[in-house]
């Protein structure tokens, strides 16, 4: 059983795929994003709720307001690049080097005070050698979250 994803990552994927379906609903609600960036969280469920973040900061989100929801959620999320937890570091630095990437708010968006930062990650070794690790772990839920046939990505991804 080795092969199917765990609970979390079907919560996960849950999560991420409802609020690309319903941006406004679900982050309207002044809740749902303190709740998804409390850095007071047990260390696991944040990793899983910042990686949930993440995907809704890089993701297109179909709402006049996709600028003002992806804002709200980044002023939270550039914390938890200097947490305390590697996993969440690590999320936290990949989804800082995919949102530059991001059309709807992307580097030119963000605070000059990140520039080095966003420098520093892009040119170490140490952290590139991260990013192949996250891109791995990143693309087997992509794959099973963001595929045409959910089942199949399923039953055919090894995840872990």
């Amino acid at each position: 059983m080795h092969h199917l994803a765990t609970v979390r990552m079907y919560m996960e994927i849950f999560a991420v795929k409802f609020v690309l379906a319903f941006p406004d609903i679900s982050l309207n609600d002044p809740e749902f994003v303190k709740t998804l960036l409390d850095p007071n969280i047990r260390q696991q469920v944040s990793g899983s709720l910042l990686q949930i973040a993440g995907y809704i900061v890089i993701s297109k989100l179909n709402t006049a307001d996709a600028v003002a929801h992806k804002r709200k959620i980044f002023e939270h999320f550039v914390g938890f690049a200097c947490s305390n937890s590697a996993h969440c570091r690590c999320t936290a630095h990949y989804f800082l080097l995919k949102l530059q990437a991001d059309t709807q708010f992307g580097r030119a968006f963000m605070p000059s005070s990140l520039h080095p930062l966003l420098e520093y990650l892009e040119r170490s070794k140490d952290v590139g050698r991260m990013m192949t690790k996250m891109e791995k772990m990143m693309g087997a839920f992509e794959k099973v979250a963001f595929a045409e046939s959910s089942m199949e990505a399923i039953l055919s991804e090894p995840i872990d």
